[in-house]
């Protein structure tokens, strides 16, 4: 995004309002991997950020760590829910389908968690718009 110039005596207009409105002034302190491949000694939340960047999904986006029937999970939102994020070992089709009746733009889990195909399977039936993603590794 490029700033707009600003003379010295301007006014405030509605550009420039909607640039302040949209401004991210806060900053977070990450140590980002630099592979797609998920390990197991790295924190979850780390992978949250790298999925944020392949997805483009702004860093200020709010998201909670939260649990369905024992699978642990990130739901991120901004006006509506932008991401489904599992990290987990294993997830099953109750799971999936509960993620993708809340119709996320998107739905990332690890790719030795679940079948993919099966996965797009039950998108096709319930959420066509959701994005499903893999994150590859053991």
């Amino acid at each position: 995004m490029q700033l707009p110039k600003l003379k010295q005596k301007s006014k405030i207009t509605p550009v420039n309002k909607q640039y302040l409105k949209d401004l991210d002034i806060g900053f977070r302190v990450l140590k980002v991997c630099d592979t797609q491949e998920a390990k197991p000694d790295i924190e979850h939340e780390r992978y949250l950020y790298t999925v944020f960047m392949a997805l483009e999904i702004k860093f200020s986006c709010k998201y909670e760590y939260k649990e369905y029937m024992g699978i642990r999970y990130f739901e991120c939102k901004d006006d509506w829910i932008v991401l489904f994020c599992c990290m987990e070992e294993s997830i099953n089709d109750d799971f999936v389908q509960f993620v993708l009746e809340a119709k996320p733009r998107h739905f990332v889990f690890r790719s030795i968690s679940y079948d993919y195909d099966r996965a797009i399977e039950i998108q096709k039936r319930i959420s066509e718009h959701t994005k499903v993603r893999l994150i590859y590794g053991e």
